[in-house]
């Protein structure tokens, strides 16, 4: 990516001008153009980049209830009325078995046509259990932990695919192919099951009709074609057809793969585009670049932008650029103006702030727990996960996030020479 060059000299450089005089109890310049960045109000989006969400949701669930009535007062539901338990299973069941199957075959759909068209299984996650292809840090014990348990992924299930060998011209369309076509043959079996088992068994005959019918409901999901609060297939096909939206797509999938390995990101070389979906969720990796190189200036700008972009992110990629905000703040010295940003931000963004889910935001969540709610307890917790990677140095990213820790680690114990914070351990993710 960039040549090193650690904060410290960062704050001398001429890069990082210009710098007010900061006051404890006075917010900087600087800080105040922040605040009022993040509560000025934002042009309205056009309706057809608004979240559709709400409204998929109601489609499918519409569907499922006209089917819940067919089933009610179908042939099929007549059949097993031999009690109230095996009616509401004959409900349930179709639902849960029929999308069970249709996610496995459109997962399966994805691999299958992405390892021809250039793509790889990144992250995948059951529940909570999660696989990382790309995690090289290790644990206390010095193991790679590629699988591992996150509570905050519980109620999710899900898979991210992104190109083999970081080649950025790759084209994800293909895989929107792959899962339909699954679903589709996955469904005409169930289809064939119904025909092919003899009424002497309508229970099963029937229950294989409606698990196929349910399946459609997975269909109907990754085939509406509007943003959601997390993209499908059809929007990722819409929205990747110009080759520098495709190119951002696969820079922010490969940027993401890589968050925990010992390689440089890939840095967006685009112009700021606000109507661009892709290289709008890419514009964090371009903050990076400029953050590793010294360039506050930039960072400023960018920061800037993702503001204007902020409806495309995640609550954690909001969270994500608060808290480089009041990274940069802090380590400016203008603890009251990282006050007052933290305490403009949305609930649900100061809670994930906390929260570090990517190697950075350990040390943005160092400093919020250390410097502005000054918990003892929460901050040593925050180090001592963040110790117990073992990560190497191959890499300027690896190399200054270690030196950004140390440095956000010294700023709390500046502010708090009694908290008892841990020392980074040997061969672990020790500034060199």
């Amino acid at each position: 990516m960039s040549e090193e060059n650690n904060f410290e000299k960062e704050e001398s450089s001429s890069q990082a001008q210009p710098r007010e005089s900061l006051h404890a109890d006075k917010p900087s310049k600087r800080a105040v153009e922040m605040v009022d960045e993040i509560r000025s109000p934002l042009p309205p989006l056009k309706l057809k980049d608004k979240s559709w969400s709400n409204v998929s949701f109601v489609i499918i669930l519409a569907y499922m209830v006209g089917l819940a009535v067919w089933e009610i007062y179908g042939s099929g539901y007549q059949a097993i009325q031999n009690s109230s338990g095996a009616r509401i299973g004959f409900l349930l069941v179709p639902i849960l078995v029929g999308n069970l199957l249709a996610i496995s075959a459109w997962f399966l759909g994805k691999v299958l046509v992405g390892k021809m068209t250039g793509y790889e299984l990144t992250f995948l996650t059951l529940s909570g259990l999660c696989y990382e292809k790309h995690r090289e840090v290790k644990n206390k014990n010095g193991k790679v932990k590629k699988f591992y348990f996150n509570s905050s992924y519980i109620l999710e299930m899900h898979a991210n695919f992104a190109p083999k060998d970081r080649k950025v011209d790759a084209n994800p369309s293909g895989m929107l192919w792959g899962g339909m076509g699954g679903i589709i043959v996955m469904v005409a079996l169930l289809f064939v099951l119904y025909f092919v088992i003899p009424d002497s068994v309508l229970w099963l005959k029937w229950g294989f009709l409606f698990c196929g019918i349910h399946a459609i409901e997975t269909l109907i999901y990754q085939l509406f074609p509007f943003r959601q609060d997390y993209p499908n297939d059809m929007f990722v096909f819409i929205k990747t057809k110009k080759e520098e939206d495709r190119k951002a797509y696969n820079i922010y999938c490969i940027d993401t793969a890589y968050e925990f390995a010992d390689v440089d990101l890939i840095a967006p070389d685009f112009n700021f585009d606000p109507t661009s979906y892709w290289k709008s969720k890419a514009l964090i990796y371009k903050y990076i670049d400029s953050l590793y190189k010294g360039d506050l200036d930039n960072c400023y700008t960018i920061l800037k932008q993702c503001h204007q972009i902020s409806r495309f992110l995640t609550i954690e990629e909001q969270a994500y650029i608060a808290g480089e905000r009041l990274f940069i703040l802090l380590l400016l010295n203008d603890r009251a103006g990282a006050d007052m940003l933290f305490t403009g931000l949305k609930r649900d963004v100061k809670n994930a702030v906390l929260k570090p889910y990517r190697l950075s935001t350990y040390r943005n969540s160092l400093l919020v727990k250390g410097l502005i709610l000054n918990r003892e307890d929460d901050s040593i917790d925050v180090a001592n996960k963040y110790y117990n990677f073992e990560m190497g140095s191959n890499s300027v990213r690896f190399r200054q996030e270690k030196r950004y820790f140390e440095t956000a680690k010294s700023a709390v114990l500046k502010a708090h020479p009694k908290f008892k914070l841990p020392q980074a351990k040997s061969n672990s993710a020790k500034a060199e």
